[in-house]
């Protein structure tokens, strides 16, 4: 029964703990390049975030609240705080944002 109960529990875990290690490994190694609190919901981050325009970001669903342009490295995390939302990006150490993905991480976080 023990083992039972050990094996249900690794199982339910396990997910989590992978998304955990997975979401903490997106931006290791990396440095914050954009860091903004948004009073706008995580819905409509998401779907300014994800909007593809010549010059501007080129993002990627890599996990729930977790955008990715492999390309890049360029990592953008929308975190709920509250009646906020945070949304920090990362890129590569020595790398910076292009000035149009700089304006569509801080229009799409502004209000």
């Amino acid at each position: 029964m023990l083992v039972i109960g050990a094996l249900a529990l690794v199982l339910l875990l396990g997910p989590w703990a992978f998304r955990t290690w997975q979401e903490g490994h997106l931006t290791q190694g990396k440095a914050k390049v954009f860091d903004q609190a948004s009073t706008k919901s995580s819905l409509d981050l998401a779907m300014c975030l994800m909007k593809h325009e010549p010059g501007k970001l080129t993002l990627g669903i890599s996990s729930e609240n977790h955008f990715t342009d492999p390309a890049r490295g360029l990592v953008v995390e929308i975190a709920a705080k509250g009646a906020r939302r945070d949304v920090t990006a990362w890129l590569p150490q020595g790398a910076i944002l292009q000035p149009g993905e700089a304006a569509q991480l801080a229009a799409c976080s502004a209000g």
